[in-house]
């Protein structure tokens, strides 16, 4: 099945606010037309118009509705379209250039009509007209008397049969940067697969003496004509650009060239479709460039903020930046680097670091920034204090009293090392062990604000040493004590850290780093006496004192 799709394009920016209907319009400045074939069996066409407009100060408003008018080869009106406005949209004002951003005067609104029918078979041209253009144009005199015609050409089944004409990939651009090299591709499809050839033409005009403003209908091609450049510009050199003028490649489309004249510049861009050598139609675009001083001023920032301790989030604040290279400053690696626009980043250790920012790095418009920040682990001061941490016989309990500042900020986890755990926020709590041995105590502290967390881990804190399982059972004895008993002074061989000295009570008696302890003063019974190595690695023994 083949198409026919018809679409005009027109560019609009008028110069002044107040509502014209029907007089001369200062909204014109660009189009394009084409149609496509949808059912080839019935010549069933869709035909298409893309309208523009300057958002600030479009005078008129869009027509609503446009006037499309279809010519047969004796220049007959066979049909006319009264195409409804639909809604409209807001192009991007894109630079085509990293490093570029457009003025905040420039907007531009599209609207896309469309209207179908079904054609007898013959040959068709399709014309659509509207008066008038903008003033101040840079390379047509008296612009504002000039209007826009449109026409394009549907073939003679015999030559062509269903043809559907090209049509354009992309949006005319908004805007062109002064004295910079621009790029665009201009290139169009043709839904039929034939051979395509870009070139520049002449925009067309009207009488709108004959036709009138608002032409209804629109008149026939031999009404269009070539729009009035003023030297030293014509269909071939449409803007000033002395050094690099603007060229398109006949096979792509790739527009080139560098604006030296700020103004509005009027453009014809035309496609030609080819089968077998022979010329089907042409879609003519017709449209406005506005050459703009453009800005370029990237500058780079961010700030920060601390997640939880060493994780720090990094909030970009860079201006008009489009690509964004983070190096987190710790030493010795190339791994603390991002290309996210707002990273987050958790050091390993906490300290200083030198924070570099790069925003559009390795193009010229590249700009750093280097600032110090501080990492440090979350530290809540968790603390606790227990009523008693020796005993010499299970089962047994233990009171658990929660000592850290600020208590009711945080949701509490505890894990008493005996494979069971339990959540409260109560100042104090209760728990059981049933088995002698040694008991690590972990307590997890979630700030209920930021969800951070802190962990507090102390090793053999609770220890037991009695029922069925001796201590020599419990924990591997790497120092030797003597005498045992002892009337008073005991030798410690293979000390390492800190030894301490437990009653049956579980009350510490004595500490010592030496090697030997005097346990004069103490009286006769049993004690427990614990060394804790300076890797944690704890000893335990039972001491008799006569």
């Amino acid at each position: 099945m083949k198409s026919l799709r018809y679409i005009i394009v027109l560019i609009t920016i008028s110069l002044s606010s107040s509502f014209i209907n029907p007089t001369y319009s200062t909204h014109i400045i660009g189009g394009e037309m084409f149609y496509e074939c949808m059912d080839s069996s019935i010549n069933f066409y869709r035909f298409t118009v893309k309208l523009y407009r300057d958002c600030y100060s479009g005078v008129p408003p869009y027509d609503d509705p446009i006037y499309v008018s279809v010519y047969d080869s004796l220049e007959i009106l066979r049909v006319q379209f009264g195409m409804v406005l639909p809604p409209d949209d807001t192009l991007e004002n894109n630079t085509y250039n990293v490093c570029l951003y457009a003025p905040v005067d420039i907007c531009v609104q599209e609207a896309v009509y469309t209207e179908y029918y079904i054609l007898p078979p013959g040959r068709y041209t399709l014309t659509y007209q509207r008066c008038c253009r903008n003033q101040g144009i840079v390379n047509m005199s008296n612009s504002t008397g000039q209007g826009a015609g449109w026409d394009i050409t549907i073939p003679d089944p015999a030559q062509a049969a269903y043809n559907s004409a090209p049509y354009y990939n992309n949006p005319p651009p908004t805007i062109i940067c002064l004295d910079v090299p621009f790029e665009y591709d201009h290139s169009a499809t043709d839904p039929d697969g034939d051979s395509l050839v870009y070139s520049f033409c002449t925009p067309q005009d009207y009488d709108n003496g004959i036709w009138g403003i608002i032409p209804n209908p629109s008149g026939p091609p031999s009404s269009n004509v070539d729009v009035n450049y003023v030297s030293p510009y014509n269909a071939a050199y449409p803007i000033y650009a002395p050094t690099d003028p603007f060229q398109i490649d006949p096979q792509t489309g790739w527009l080139t060239g560098t604006p030296e004249l700020l103004g509005k510049y009027v453009v014809g861009i035309c496609v030609s479709e080819y089968r077998n050598g022979v010329l089907l139609s042409t879609n003519m675009r017709d449209f406005q460039f506005n050459v703009a001083g453009c800005v370029d001023d990237v500058t780079a920032g961010f700030t920060i903020n601390t997640v939880c301790g060493n994780t720090i989030e990094f909030n970009n604040t860079s201006w008009h930046g489009t690509d964004y290279y983070w190096d987190f400053g710790v030493p010795n690696t190339a791994s603390d680097t991002s290309t996210q626009a707002n990273p987050i980043y958790t050091y390993s250790d906490s300290g200083s670091y030198d924070v570099t920012l790069i925003v559009n790095k390795g193009l010229f418009c590249a700009d750093s920034i280097t600032v110090p920040i501080s990492a440090a682990p979350v530290d809540f001061s968790l603390a606790f204090i227990v009523n008693k941490q020796f005993f010499f016989s299970p089962p047994f309990g233990v009171q658990f009293t929660n000592t850290t500042p600020n208590l009711n900020s945080y949701n509490y986890t505890w894990y008493f090392g005996d494979g069971t755990t339990e959540q409260n926020n109560d100042t104090s709590l209760y728990h059981e062990y049933l088995y002698n041995g040694y008991y690590d105590i972990t307590l997890i502290a979630e700030d209920t604000f930021t969800g951070c967390t802190d962990t507090l881990l102390m090793e053999d804190h609770i220890f037991c040493t009695g029922g069925t399982i001796g201590i020599d059972d419990l924990k591997e004895n790497n120092i030797h004590i003597h005498p045992n008993p002892t009337t008073g002074l005991l030798t410690i061989e293979g000390l390492a850290g800190t030894t301490t000295v437990y009653n049956i009570y579980g009350d510490l008696v004595a500490t010592t780093l030496s090697s030997t302890l005097d346990l004069s003063n103490a009286a006769a019974g049993i004690y427990l006496l614990k060394n804790t190595g300076y890797q944690g690695k704890v000893d335990a023994q039972r001491v008799v004192k006569e």
